[in-house]
């Protein structure tokens, strides 16, 4: 899924066992859908995916913070810019 959003920007690739991924989102009924096959597709609930995501990501950090190849590619890594991030954007979040 990762290889197919950032290189083809769609959610799949051709060799990937499932036709779709489905990402169900809060809904009026508090349906939560996750982690299910539905015909062919893969459902996920969005707000647990991310949930996931984050832990995994804080989880893989607390193992690595201290690897050499992490260290040097931390200052290149997606970073979280509190009042933005000159010259692009100032005065508000970014993530860039």
């Amino acid at each position: 899924m990762r290889c197919g959003v950032l290189h083809q920007g769609r959610l799949g690739h051709p060799k990937m066992q499932y036709a779709r991924i489905l990402f169900t989102l809060p809904n009026p009924r508090g349906a939560i859908l996750h982690n299910n096959i539905i015909g062919d597709a893969l459902n996920l609930d969005a707000i647990t995916f991310c949930r996931d995501m984050v832990q995994s990501a804080l989880r893989w950090y607390e193992a690595k913070q201290d690897d050499p190849n992490v260290l040097a590619n931390l200052p290149r890594l997606v970073q979280y810019h509190e009042n933005g991030l000159r010259p692009y954007v100032v005065g508000i979040p970014l993530i860039a």
